[in-house]
């Protein structure tokens, strides 16, 4: 079972652990920056309470928006988590 909540500022360590077991570049000021201006949009996947995955919407007006930081736990890929 999966479910979804808003990330908060305790998930960022595990956030930080998952872009970097996929070779992304993520540093704990880009999170803390996602979070001050898009809360709203900034989701964590977890299945039996560990962190397995991310996904963050960011609004630019109301014309534009952005799907980013969306990462999978290599353990629960093609599991229908992204």
């Amino acid at each position: 079972m999966v479910h979804l909540q808003k990330v908060e500022k305790e998930h960022l360590t595990k956030a930080l652990d998952l872009s970097r077991e996929n070779d992304w570049n993520q540093l704990h000021q880009d999170w803390m920056r996602i979070l001050r201006y898009q809360i709203e949009g900034c989701f964590a996947a977890f299945s039996k309470g560990k962190l397995i995955g991310t996904v963050t919407a960011n609004s630019y007006g109301t014309q534009h928006a952005w799907i980013g930081i969306m990462l999978v736990h290599s353990e629960y890929r093609r599991s229908g988590v992204g």
